[in-house]
């Protein structure tokens, strides 16, 4: 679980996306993921949306948004002005 950077929706799938650049799609919901993963690394910026804080790079926190990357590959992510505020008071 610690290669997991981040787990998305996918209609009825999630999509899990890990630290080698592979993406597996797992049918299972974020809700499922959420209770499975432990507190203290995993959470749920937006509805669809699991990181894993450990693995957040280059927080660019915008006005009304934030652009971070992921893990060794540097995978892009972009959240919305809820998740932002969110993600900013997790890395206080």
């Amino acid at each position: 679980m610690r290669d997991v950077l981040a787990i998305q929706a996918d209609g009825k799938y999630t999509q899990v996306c890990c630290g080698d650049g592979r993406d597996y799609q797992v049918r299972q919901s974020l809700l499922e993921w959420e209770r499975r993963l432990p507190a203290e690394l995993f959470v749920r910026l937006e509805r669809g949306l699991i990181v894993n804080l450990a693995k957040i790079r280059d927080v660019q926190l915008h006005a009304r948004t934030a652009t971070f990357a992921m893990g060794e590959a540097r995978r892009m992510f972009d959240v919305g002005r809820a998740a932002a505020k969110k993600l900013r008071r997790l890395l206080e």
